[in-house]
């Protein structure tokens, strides 16, 4: 049976309002692509006594696997570049708008005109920017997280083939398992084997 996780849409360490939407959506990815990789998991047979089955805890590995750190730190860095850069233009917009401020009752009426269709241009500036950064902000985040899930499915894919498995369940905070003994747990071995498959590749 082969199960393939995707990525649905992520909390960041820093306070701007770009990064933490960003890693807010890279946080639900966590559970959002177990819960649809598993939608077949209703039609299966659980009564078979002879079926090899295990589970691992979704959020567990995702927070674990060491790709997955990667892709985070990655966004993370873009994300503060673009920050910076938002606030450049802000200090620009507030530095125009001072100045405008003290000169304006020295301005002749053309002059005030130009002045304040500088700031207009500037504001319109700055909004393209943000817009423009929210729209690649969310698409390297699907591409990076994506990428680093994809590494998730091929080894669990291949795990579950080398070790006889017949199924692999994915267990999440909305209670895709009730209940399951210990021995039915491989998460930490899923961890080991893909942080020591992605430490070889690099």
């Amino acid at each position: 049976m082969d199960w393939n996780f995707r990525l649905g849409k992520v909390t960041c360490p820093t306070n701007t309002p770009t990064t933490q939407f960003m890693f807010q959506k890279l946080h639900r990815a966590a559970t959002l692509f177990i819960l649809l990789a598993f939608i077949a998991f209703v039609s299966f047979d659980l009564t078979s006594r002879s079926s090899k089955i295990a589970y691992v805890d979704a959020l567990k590995l995702v927070s674990n696997y060491e790709g997955m750190k990667v892709a985070k730190a990655e966004l993370e860095s873009k994300l503060l570049v673009y920050q910076k850069n938002i606030d450049t233009l802000k200090m620009e917009l507030s530095s125009k708008n001072s100045e405008y401020a003290l000169k304006r009752v020295r301005l002749s009426a053309a002059e005030r005109t130009l002045f304040e269709e500088l700031i207009a241009t500037k504001e319109q500036q700055l909004l393209n920017y943000q817009q423009m950064v929210q729209e690649k902000a969310q698409k390297e985040n699907l591409e990076l997280t994506q990428k680093a899930l994809d590494k998730i499915n091929i080894f669990i894919k291949q795990y579950g083939e080398n070790h006889g498995y017949e199924l692999i369940i994915a267990a999440t905070q909305y209670g895709n398992i009730v209940y399951g003994t210990p021995n039915m747990d491989i998460t930490d071995e899923i961890i080991q084997g893909l942080n020591v498959e992605y430490k070889a590749a690099r």
